[in-house]
């Protein structure tokens, strides 16, 4: 009986066929694999085995690392350990499809893929910056032609098989066109991402010296050497590494928050693979882990791997606390100085949108796509499709490069993806909340507002003395798991972070507005944010962004609560009353000055908490907008007799516009 691949809904299986060709190898199988027909060729007899069972591949580790080690231009994501790492965290829902090729009983080739529904991946994709086939370069075309004819013929199941980011001088790419015309015939090849990189050559000391003399670079490591004690270094033990990508993590997120993206480290996953590679991989040698330090207080991290003479800058972030200081740059000032003295070949960037990397790359290098379409009808579209597709891409890839070539138009291009990004997140945020009609009401309300027609009301209250607000409050019920903690810019990401539709302020307006000195607060239950509340000392009319003509003067400095908001499904009113008590207390520490709060038309919490209080409104701002560009502001001073809104107002004609 010969052995053939079959499948059923638990998985592949073997299946027992009456014999038509027999071969001697196929008498006893393996349940871990299946076993495609043998080829003999130029030397010893060739034949294939499809590996279904990671233990199997565990088996073939020895083999593997020998063909890894054996190039000189191999990559750590090739390597035994990235696979197993990768395979322990990602490799629920997915199905190994291994090809392995063996020259009578030595291993020759290994083809690391998996199949995840109907479409196969290399094995450690899309993790991995370069992928390849591992193999001698002898009788490559012969041996590759044999492990794709075997996923052609024994793995079931599958649509689509992609062989992705493919260096130029990866075998597959260098090797593809030797294949037979009917196995190349189902291939087509299109351009993937490019990658920025610092070739030396010779020159190395050179053209680090170059790099590292640009003056931008020299201005920012200036400016951050004021700060403090500046230090770089690389974690050599597994037990700090496991600490410092707790920070890694984190700082990640929030920077890719405040850009608009989503995070990788967003996943448990992701995070739980490079703490294994972490556990797994040389920390002097394989794996770096940089962090630049200021006084002892973590900046910035650099992820890199070191392999065959080439530093492969897998990731990078920094506290975006420390932003105003370019820690990024800084790092990068100091890995130009290790590499100096430990790296021979190149420093990678790899694929990635960052500006600075194709400011510092000496070259760009194109990856390659390689698509097996399957032998059967559909293939035979879907190679038809990316033939036209790849075209496109192609005319797709020349546009990037272009943008990206002018600093302007990638900051264009990259606002435009952040407000895409943004809107999606607001829209998953509204369907988790059951609120999506709502979302969609008030965002044809806000652009009919901005584009034609807009009127916005504020009324701006002064609140009494502490002592008038808690005789007001005596007896009312206080909630004790409310707290109200002064927050930073990073607290700002971990805010958009964690509900991105609650933020009606640009977070790039939320650094600027504490660069000049306005604080954020933000009221807590058992850690979960319920209401943000800006304030600030400035002038009433910078504050709510008046027209500069428009000054409102206090005859004692004034603390101004000028924006708040509360989470949507959090709202209550204690939030609001405890923060008028607390706020009360710090303009009184503040040499007696005053409390004034701006309360817009539809904060009805607010507004409630301030007219139980019998606070007095001072002023009534209007801002009208008429077709965008047309705007009109007023401030009207409101007669402190009578009591709430209702009260009538005079104009004040030296406020008035």
């Amino acid at each position: 009986m010969t052995v053939e691949a079959g499948h059923t809904e638990a998985g592949p299986v073997l299946i027992e066929r009456k014999p038509r060709d027999i071969h001697p190898d196929r008498s006893d199988r393996c349940e871990d694999c299946f076993s495609g027909d043998t080829h003999r060729g130029t030397g010893a007899e060739l034949r294939c085995e499809i590996v279904t069972q990671f233990d199997r591949l565990e088996d073939l580790a020895p083999e593997w690392n020998r063909l890894w080690q054996a190039d000189s231009r191999a990559e750590i994501y090739q390597g035994f350990t990235w696979a197993r790492a990768w395979w322990s965290c990602f490799g629920r829902g997915r199905q190994l499809c291994t090809p392995v090729v063996y020259e009578g009983d030595r291993v020759v080739l290994i083809l690391p893929l998996v199949r995840q529904e109907r479409t196969i991946r290399f094995l450690g994709t899309p993790q991995a910056d370069y992928c390849d086939v591992l193999c001698s370069d002898r009788r490559t075309a012969e041996l590759l032609t044999l492990a794709l004819n075997a996923v052609l013929q024994w793995v079931p199941g599958w649509t689509e098989c992609i062989l992705e980011d493919l260096p130029a001088h990866s075998r597959i790419t260098s090797h593809w066109q030797e294949l037979p015309s009917e196995l190349r015939s189902l291939l087509r090849l299109t351009p993937s991402k490019c990658c920025p990189t610092i070739a030396f050559g010779e020159k190395r000391n050179e053209i680090i010296e170059r790099l590292l003399a640009k003056k931008h670079l020299q201005r920012k490591q200036r400016k951050l050497d004021k700060a403090g004690v500046l230090s770089f270094r690389h974690i050599e033990t597994r037990a700090e590494a496991q600490e410092q990508l707790t920070q890694f993590f984190q700082c990640q997120r929030r920077r890719c928050a405040l850009l608009g993206k989503t995070s990788a480290f967003n996943s448990p996953e992701m995070c739980g693979f490079l703490r294994a590679l972490a556990d797994q991989l040389d920390l002097r040698n394989e794996m770096r882990l940089g962090v630049l330090e200021l006084d002892g207080r973590s900046l910035a991290w650099s992820l890199a791997f070191q392999v065959n003479g080439k530093f492969a800058f897998y990731q990078q972030t920094f506290d975006v606390d420390a932003s105003d200081y370019a820690p990024g740059e800084v790092l990068l000032h100091y890995l130009l100085l290790y590499a100096k003295e430990n790296v021979e070949r190149e420093l990678d960037f790899a694929r990635g949108e960052e500006f600075f990397k194709s400011r510092f790359a000496t070259h760009i290098r194109q990856s390659w796509d390689l698509y097996l379409e399957p032998r059967n009808f559909r293939g035979q579209l879907q190679g038809l499709w990316r033939a036209g597709a790849n075209s496109v891409a192609r005319i797709e890839s020349a546009i990037i490069r272009r943008i990206r070539a002018h600093e302007w138009a990638f900051r264009w291009a990259r606002s435009v993806r952040m407000w895409k990004q943004r809107t999606s997140n607001e829209i998953r945020q509204a369907k988790r909340d059951s609120a999506l009609l709502k979302y969609l009401f008030d965002g044809v309300a806000s652009l009919f507002r901005a584009a034609i027609w807009s009127h916005r009301e504020m009324t701006v209250y002064q609140v009494g003395s502490g002592a008038t607000l808690e005789k007001q409050y005596a007896g009312q019920p206080a909630n004790p798991k409310l707290e109200i903690v002064e927050g930073r810019f990073r607290d700002l990401a971990d805010l958009s972070l964690e509900r991105p539709s609650i933020l009606p302020v640009a977070i790039q307006e939320g650094r600027t507005r504490l660069k000049k000195g306005d604080r954020v607060y933000l009221i807590q239950e058992e850690g979960l944010t319920s209401a943000v509340a800006w304030t600030g000392t400035r002038n009433l009319a910078d504050l709510v962004d008046l027209n500069q003509d428009h000054r409102v003067t206090f005859a004692h400095p004034a603390l101004t609560l000028y924006e708040s908001w509360t989470v949507l499904g959090l709202e209550d009113s204690r939030s609001y009353r405890q923060l008028l008590l607390f706020l009360k207390s710090r303009a009184e520490e503040q040499q007696d000055k005053i409390l004034l709060v701006c309360c817009a038309r539809s904060q009805s919490l607010l507004r409630g908490e301030l007219d139980r209080l019998n606070c007095w409104p001072k002023y009534r701002i209007i801002r009208r907008r008429f077709l965008h560009w047309m705007r009109v502001d007023s401030v009207h001073s409101l007669p402190t007799g009578g009591s709430g809104p209702q009260r009538n107002q005079t104009t004040n004609p030296d406020c008035q516009t």
